[in-house]
This record gives structure tokens, sequence and C-alpha cells, in this order.
């Protein structure tokens, strides 16, 4: 199953592909625009990408914020416009372990600025896919 993942952020939205169910891969951020111009890229992608579910960052906690509503929002109107079922997963503290394991790595936060979304969504779906491996046995 070819699942997409989407980190939605306050300036870009990270992707992240899975051509397999089990192993996930960055694209790349798409710049944030207008809500319909971000819709029609993420479903150039998805359908170049051939897509048969999207996963999207959730931020998970006890008080629903809103952001979180937004997403429950963005998440419904995907599913809509682009035809392919979405599923929410959970995202927290997916920056914060980015920019650890970046910094482990050599890197620094200047360094990371234009990859850290798509591997936030790399690590949201490697999460996701954890679960339904998990969830199989």
């Amino acid at each position: 199953m070819v699942i997409l993942c989407l980190d939605y952020g306050s300036k870009n939205i990270g992707v992240a592909y899975s051509p397999d169910g089990v192993f996930s891969f960055p694209v790349g951020s798409i710049k944030r625009t207008e809500l319909h111009k971000d819709l029609e890229t993420i479903k150039k992608i998805a359908m170049g990408k051939r897509a048969e579910l999207i996963v999207i960052g959730y931020p998970a906690s006890d008080v629903e914020s809103e952001s979180a509503k937004f997403i429950k929002g963005f998440a419904v109107r995907i599913e809509a416009f682009v035809g392919v079922k979405v599923i929410l997963q959970d995202e927290r503290l997916t920056s914060w372990e980015i920019r650890r394991v970046g910094h482990e790595l050599g890197s620094n936060d200047k360094k990371m600025r234009g990859d850290k979304d798509a591997y936030e969504a790399q690590l949201i779906l490697m999460r996701y896919l954890d679960r339904k491996i998990k969830a199989e046995f």
C-alpha cells in the first residue's frame, strides 16, 4: 500500500511517503500559500505517488487545541478533494526528536531548516507504520 504523510506546519507542509507500507522516505516540503493551492499541490503529489492512504500529523493532547481542530478539518478537506482516505497520527515530540537526531549527526538548526519538515513527516509516517505492524501481530 502506498501511503503519503503530511506534517502541517505554520509555514510549510512536510511530505513523506511509503511505497510499500513498510519503509518511509522524505519527499520535501510544500511552502504554504492559499488553502486551495495547497490542496491542489497535495493532490498532485498524491496522484503522482499513487497514494492509497494519507496520514496527517495530529497534535494530540488531553485538551483539543485550536490547531488540532484545524487539522481535523484539514483532513476532511483533503479526503474530499483528493479522494483518498485520511488518517490522523499523533505527532507529539516529532520536531524535538528530529532536531535531536540532526544535532547528534553533526548538523545544526540552520542546516536542517530546509529538510526538517520532510523528516518530521517521515517520522510521523514511521510511527504510523510501526503502530500498524504491531496491530497485525
